[in-house]
């Protein structure tokens, strides 16, 4: 894009592309969506999309990247969250008492330091006021 030589694409436009996309999907799917959804899986794409880039860099925008259900895209996230609620959901009240697992694996143990360590890591970020994602 260069806007001084007009080369722009308008936010508005992305939108309706996005919109009408998602209608189609779902269309194939034969399953309903209310429009007021539908703007808001748009606008959360965008939004998602736009975290992976900087100021610095050019944007690109891949209309079947944004919208694909696999991968690193606000879609994917809205699957993996929906199918978490779902096995929460079935798995009701979940009581762990005395809990002694032996991890053999070192990617289980590598796992379980890295969640042990994200508290910390999420304090780090916030006195550094180092508010960028990379994503």
């Amino acid at each position: 894009m260069a806007t001084r030589e007009g080369k722009v694409v308008l936010l508005s436009d992305v939108i309706e592309i996005l919109t009408k996309k998602i209608n189609e999907d779902y269309q194939e799917r034969n399953k309903n969506i209310d429009p007021q959804t539908v703007l808001k899986i748009a606008g959360a794409s965008i939004k998602y999309s736009m975290l992976g880039t900087t100021r610095e860099k050019n944007v690109s925008i891949n209309m079947d990247s944004i919208l694909s259900t696999q991968g690193n895209s606000a879609m994917y996230l809205y699957y993996s969250y929906a199918r978490i609620n779902s096995i929460l959901e079935k798995a009701g009240e979940i009581i762990v008492k005395d809990l002694n697992v032996e991890l053999k694996n070192p990617t289980e143990k590598e796992i379980i330091n890295k969640v042990a360590d994200f508290p910390e890591l999420i304090n780090d970020i916030l006195i550094q006021k180092q508010f960028t994602p990379i994503l």
